[in-house]
């Protein structure tokens, strides 16, 4: 009796890793098609005009208004260019000087009155008469009395020599910059030297600028084109078809900024471009790199800015719900799936793969089709 049941017991197990067996093999060779539809994607830019406000203390999500704070810095950068020329030879260096006239009264220099760099002890001589009005100011270029290096004195204070020593701290003369031309070259400067350099020179303004504008923003990072930039003001000591072996270019830049969080400039031109969605379309991403910024308006008096921030997405068209049938597909290839589905309204990119590898054609058995709708 204990063998019967043994051979009972091995019959079932064998009749049950058959069915085993045949379902695994049916689930594994019959005909299958899975099918991807991506629907259409369309790129779209959209604008928003945001106001930065340094009374605000919140952000306003609905009257696109932001908190902000203002910066602003001036500076003065110089460099120093030393040229190319061939041969040198000693010459006589020429400046410009600002004189200063403390007194009531008007004072006069005629041509040729020497003039002593205070730190050098070098003397200049006027090139031209000048008369200095009462509590003025007044320009006049003025030539190394000797040829040689030392003419090409650093910027600082001019004595008037021929005046008495009472009167040399009422009136007295000051160069912004470094005087050149004491030692000369053969070719002569060029205008497109003197501008290169000019570009030089601003860009060292505007790097120092946006540096004490970081430091004062606590480190995070100043957008730059949330800055304006005005009196943009470049000198150079010399002029183009001088000789000089050397010059200086002198560059002054006011900066103003509005400091504001990058991340609500975002929210807010996100929040809009989201908005834009039509009835047929939803929103699926947009391109970070695309986002930019730029100053329509601003009123440093009132602590107001208008900035128009600028952001692309992208948006997939919304597709019905009979794409989801496929038994309208039946006996159809590849191809011919994709050329149907195309056809319906927002659809996109289609994906057709067949399982085992040798179904060419969709199945027609119920459940054997799958199609999805993804978005990415």
């Amino acid at each position: 009796m204990q063998i019967v049941m043994t051979r009972r017991s091995l019959l079932f197990l064998a009749v049950l890793f058959l069915i085993i067996m045949v379902g695994g093999l049916a689930y594994i060779y019959l005909p299958r098609a899975y099918i991807e539809v991506r629907p259409k994607l369309t790129s779209r830019t959209v604008s928003q005009e945001i106001i930065l406000s340094s009374s605000a203390s919140e952000p306003d999500f609905v009257r696109f208004i932001l908190p902000a704070q203002m910066v602003h810095r001036e500076v003065q950068e110089h460099k120093t260019f030393e040229r190319e020329g061939g041969a040198q030879f000693d010459d006589f260096a020429t400046g410009e000087i600002m004189l200063f006239n403390k007194q009531t009264s008007e004072q006069r220099l005629l041509p040729k009155t020497n003039l002593r760099h205070e730190e050098s002890g070098i003397f200049f001589l006027t090139d031209t008469a000048v008369a200095v009005p009462p509590q003025g100011e007044a320009r006049v270029t003025v030539t190394a009395k000797e040829k040689g290096a030392a003419g090409n004195v650093t910027a600082g204070r001019f004595i008037v020599d021929k005046l008495p020593a009472s009167l040399q701290q009422y009136v007295y003369g000051e160069s912004g910059h470094n005087f050149d031309g004491g030692v000369a070259v053969n070719t002569p400067l060029s205008g497109k030297e003197l501008a290169e350099a000019g570009e030089i020179v601003l860009k060292l303004a505007r790097d120092r600028l946006a540096g004490e504008m970081t430091a004062e923003a606590g480190g995070a990072r100043v957008r730059s084109d949330l800055i304006l930039y005005s009196d943009e003001g470049v000198e150079a000591s010399a002029a183009a078809g001088s000789r000089a072996s050397q010059f200086t270019v002198t560059a002054k830049l006011t900066a103003r900024a509005f400091l504001v969080d990058e991340n609500d400039l975002l929210s807010l031109t996100l929040l809009t471009l989201r908005q834009s969605a039509g009835a047929e379309e939803e929103f699926v991403v947009y391109k970070p790199h695309s986002f930019s910024m730029e100053i329509e308006r601003g009123d440093f008096e009132r602590g107001e800015a208008v900035v128009r921030g600028s952001l692309t997405g992208s948006f997939a068209s919304k597709v019905g719900p009979r794409v989801f049938g496929g038994g309208n597909l039946a006996g159809l290839t590849a191809n011919e799936v994709r050329e149907v589905l195309r056809q319906l309204a927002g659809v996109g990119e289609v994906s057709v793969k067949f399982f085992p590898g040798w179904v060419s054609t969709v199945p027609a058995r119920a459940g054997a089709v799958e199609i999805v709708v993804t978005s990415n």
